[in-house]
């Protein structure tokens, strides 16, 4: 199980679909000898939403795909990154749609402000995705940040641009 935000988020959904969904994921999930999560947010989730006990459930982390992400050149990568994304500093970055609460930007902007105040450092953070439901509260946290100006929100970005980020 990847996620369980179709669930959670009433948006994405019409909710007579979801009910229904719901319903029969849980069906699915109690036949089930045990379930893979991907981490352990949505084993919490999980346990939740579906009633199951902790010990049905196992984390096993997304994996890498060597052939696309591996190490190149790290002068042609902060050349690009310069001129595509105008990033020279150096950056933490996210990968996914800026939705709210699903994809937990908001702690994360959090958490980078606590690093930011205490470090003084001159690390960024980058935003990559598309607003979803809601973006708007991603946006204000940007806006909130003392450090506003090391977050950087890039949009979407292709597949063939994830290994330069």
């Amino acid at each position: 199980v990847h996620d369980l935000s179709a669930y959670r988020t009433d948006c994405r959904y019409f909710w007579q679909r979801g009910f229904q969904e719901l319903a029969h994921a849980r069906r699915l999930a109690r036949q089930q000898d045990a379930l893979i999560a991907t981490s352990q947010f949505t084993a919490r989730e999980i346990r939740k939403v579906f009633d199951l006990p902790e010990h049905r459930i196992t984390v096993v982390y997304n994996g890498i795909d060597h052939e696309r992400f591996h190490p190149g050149s790290a002068y042609a990568a902060k050349t690009e990154l310069a001129e595509r994304f105008d990033l020279v500093a150096p950056f933490f970055v996210r990968v996914a749609p800026l939705a709210h609460p699903a994809e937990n930007h908001v702690r994360l902007i959090e958490a980078f402000n606590r690093f930011k105040s205490r470090t003084k450092s001159e690390w960024q953070l980058v935003l990559a995705g598309t607003d979803a439901p809601g973006a708007e509260a991603v946006h204000a946290a940007v806006q909130q940040s003392p450090f506003a100006g090391d977050v950087r929100l890039i949009g979407g970005v292709e597949p063939g641009e994830l290994p330069l980020l």
